[in-house]
């Protein structure tokens, strides 16, 4: 399980060997998120849109499956 500060406006997770699902325990004041070459393979979680000051997403190089949400629209 990751420990995140709840007062976290940066969080860099990338390379870590993450697998499954992107951590649900993400705190909302987070602004940037990196989570690129990690191993999740499940879809993009509706409850990232509670992330209401994230304007900076890094997914890429995983296996993500799914739809995008509106949220991301």
């Amino acid at each position: 399980m990751l420990k995140l500060c709840v007062n976290d406006k940066t969080k860099d997770l990338s390379n870590n060997h993450i697998g499954s699902s992107i951590p649900s325990n993400l705190p909302v004041t987070l602004k940037t998120l990196s989570l690129f070459d990690n191993y999740l393979t499940r879809s993009i979680p509706d409850g990232i849109s509670l992330l209401g000051q994230l304007s900076d997403l890094s997914l890429n190089n995983n296996h993500l499956k799914g739809v995008i949400t509106d949220v991301f629209l």
